[in-house]
């Protein structure tokens, strides 16, 4: 049976960069091995779960591609179980996050909606 983490991921998070974290050639980017999940602070990895992110869009990449943010659809406690999932699987090394972390983040959090426009998040 899969961690609570590794469930969240499998649900809403791998079709993207897939259950391998490798990422889908161009359209999108790994996460096994991002330098962002590497660390031992996991706060830029909360703040993409809970605020989405958008990557813009380039030549080899034209279409610009924008993360869903998970703060209306994820509790603090499956935000941190996904990240410490995500920072510890695959290689990476990153430290694990606490749902108090996610808590205080939220608070702060602001959306990424479709082109990378950001939005205040409402409570």
């Amino acid at each position: 049976m899969p961690s609570a983490g590794a469930q969240v991921y499998l649900d809403r998070c791998a079709a993207c960069p897939k259950s391998n974290g490798k990422g889908n050639g161009k359209a999108f980017p790994a996460i096994a091995g991002n330098a962002v999940l590497q660390t031992g602070d996991p706060t830029s990895a909360i703040h993409i779960v809970l605020s989405g992110a958008a990557m813009p869009a380039t030549r080899a990449a034209p279409s610009a591609l924008t993360m869903a943010p998970y703060a209306d659809v994820l509790n603090d406690q499956q935000v941190a179980d996904v990240v410490s999932f995500i920072q510890t699987s695959w290689g990476n090394s990153g430290g694990k996050a606490t749902a108090a972390q996610g808590a205080h983040l939220r608070k702060t959090a602001v959306r990424v909606r479709a082109g990378g426009r950001t939005t205040g998040m409402s409570g």
